[in-house]
């Protein structure tokens, strides 16, 4: 736990100023949480995983199972932080809603990933044969997602050292676990950006629609949603690497409003997203006027696209 600094009581100062500021000094956060916002955050989750797995069951969507996962993460990650912000001091309960908050958005990013994969099998003639990125479409998925997978791993070994460090008595064990996240981070930011660059590719290949004078079909809403997640999602990774390489008791850490804010925030409307344009059902109306050619085939010729 934090060192206890020397406490003197003004004359002035209330009893309740005084439990205040012990609390803040010795509790495993370097602030006083808020309840409030963490049973907001609770509800908020609580309900849009509710959503996806109502939906998931009416479409049959077993292939989008992962969100929920997430979701139920998050649901009781922020639920164990409204326990914990009545219990600083106890280090379970540190722990759990750290670690749940923290991996949840790697199986937000793993959903993306085999969102993307579906979209492929589904519109791309071949369905699982065709190729996408030089590789059959049934690869795609499974490539980014061993990178997400080395991501969860990591953050997940990270997390564990450094709440089991931080009270800040072991600084050595909390800079290994710090940089064991970072490395987490950076993997699972590399491959977010690969997957974006597939995901503009193959956005471009498939406005060939256009050219042939066919409507433009609603799948490609989804791209769209996924554009919007990815962004959400970089946001996110972008505040963790800041605030993990400041240290445990750095600014970003030390002020829940970032937390909030750049963490909390971003994530919610990835759920929301899919709730309003859920995958099963934009996907379920594509056919085969939606099948797109590669550039230079010939308007006449729809049998490939590789993208």
């Amino acid at each position: 736990m934090y060192t206890i600094p020397p406490i003197e009581l003004t004359p002035v100062e209330s009893f309740s100023t005084l439990v205040t500021r012990a609390r803040i000094h010795k509790s495993y956060y370097d602030y006083n949480p808020s309840r409030t916002l963490a049973i907001i955050a609770t509800a908020l989750y609580a309900t849009t995983c509710t959503l996806h797995i109502l939906q998931v069951a009416r479409y049959r969507a077993w292939y989008f199972s992962v969100i929920i996962v997430a979701g139920l993460m998050e649901t009781f990650g922020y639920a164990t932080r409204v326990l914990s912000q009545a219990d600083v001091f106890s280090r379970g309960l540190f722990i759990a809603q750290f670690s749940l908050v923290v991996l949840a958005p790697v199986l937000i990013a793993a959903a993306s990933y085999i969102l993307f994969g579906r979209l492929l099998e589904t519109v791309l003639p071949g369905g699982r044969n065709a190729r996408s990125l030089g590789v059959p479409a049934r690869w795609v998925t499974w490539i980014f997602l061993t990178g997400d997978i080395t991501s969860f791993v990591l953050q997940g070994i990270g997390a564990g050292i450094m709440s089991g460090a931080s009270g800040g008595t072991n600084m050595k064990k909390m800079n290994t676990g710090r940089d064991v996240m970072l490395t987490g981070l950076a993997v699972q930011i590399v491959t977010f950006g690969f997957f974006i660059a597939a995901t503009v590719r193959f956005d471009f290949k498939s406005r060939s629609l256009a050219t042939l004078g066919l409507a433009r079909p609603r799948w490609r809403i989804l791209l769209w949603a996924l554009y919007a997640s990815s962004v959400l999602i970089m946001v996110r990774s972008c505040y963790r690497v800041a605030e993990f390489s400041q240290g445990w008791t750095g600014y970003l850490a030390s002020h829940e409003v970032y937390f909030y804010c750049l963490e909390a925030l971003p994530m919610f409307p990835c759920f929301v997203i899919f709730n309003i344009f859920h995958p099963s059902r934009l996907l379920d109306t594509v056919g085969k006027e939606d099948v797109v050619v590669e550039e230079g085939s010939g308007v006449g010729s729809m049998e490939e696209m590789k993208v």
